[in-house]
């Protein structure tokens, strides 16, 4: 019975939901004062302000359910996401390599729990709340289902970078929604093989995370696209395929992702 009425439910709640993270992550910064004249200190403040909001949003009128336990014995959850763990431990050991010298802990610790709460965030809304929503709401055959679900949830999660306009040109604002479309799939596949959001934003979280501390090295500023910023996309398509391939689907647990 609660998985009919999950279903029942309609579809148009969760692109409000998305809308309304949205509006909160673009309008908050413009009516909150600067936080000891840091960007990231306040954007951290954001971040946590707006998953309080969506929390509240799909427990009282959403009804979305959140996995974050998986059906899996951690050691099988391991072998099953393997590529994704090969791409995080390159991230991590690049990060290493080009680590900033003489960067205060205050510094870091900001940057990591930035990293946190975005991860939270973002998770929460684009593979929790889209994507397992789709998957419960959706009257189709669960072949179509599932890749309406993955794509569209990533859709959503790439055109969120739009506002990066704001601050940055249209080249470079074009190739990180196409990015970030290729990681929403790779997030989604992390999602449904584990039955767990917190794979999902633990690879979010460390990805987001380097990447930040990376910037704090002195660089000039780039505001074209190369060939070299495609090719985290092709990579991401690759893992998606090796996480998703059909042989696979019998392996994930949609029952207890809401689905039937």
């Amino acid at each position: 019975m609660f998985l009919q009425q999950e279903r029942r439910r309609p579809v148009y709640q969760l692109l409000v939901a998305w809308f309304v993270m949205t509006v909160l992550v673009f309008c908050l910064p413009l009516g909150l004062p600067r936080i000891a004249n840091s960007r990231i200190a306040t954007t951290a403040v954001v971040e946590a302000i707006t998953l309080l909001a969506i929390g509240l949003v799909n427990r009282y009128w959403v009804h979305v359910s959140l996995n974050f336990r998986s059906p899996f014995t951690f050691g099988q959850q391991l072998l099953m996401t393997w590529p994704a763990e090969l791409l995080l431990a390159f991230f991590v050991f690049a990060a290493i390599l080009k680590f900033p010298q003489g960067i205060g802990a205050e510094k870091v610790a900001v940057r990591v729990v930035l990293g946190l709460l975005v991860a939270g965030l973002e998770e929460t809304v684009f593979r929790g709340i889209l994507l397992g929503g789709l998957l419960q709401r959706l009257q189709l055959r669960l072949t179509r289902r599932l890749w309406i679900a993955v794509l569209g949830s990533s859709l959503l999660f790439g055109l969120s970078h739009v506002m990066n306009l704001t601050h940055q040109s249209l080249p470079m604002t074009l190739m990180q929604i196409v990015q970030a479309f290729g990681l929403g799939l790779v997030l989604s596949a992390l999602y449904l093989r584990t039955g767990s959001l917190l794979w999902a934003m633990l690879f979010h979280f460390g990805l987001d995370t380097t990447v930040m501390l990376v910037a704090l090295t002195p660089h000039e500023t780039n505001t074209g696209v190369s060939l070299s910023d495609v090719m985290p996309f092709v990579v991401y398509l690759i893992i998606t395929a090796i996480l998703l391939r059909p042989s696979r689907w019998q392996r994930i647990d949609f029952r207890r992702l809401g689905v039937h």
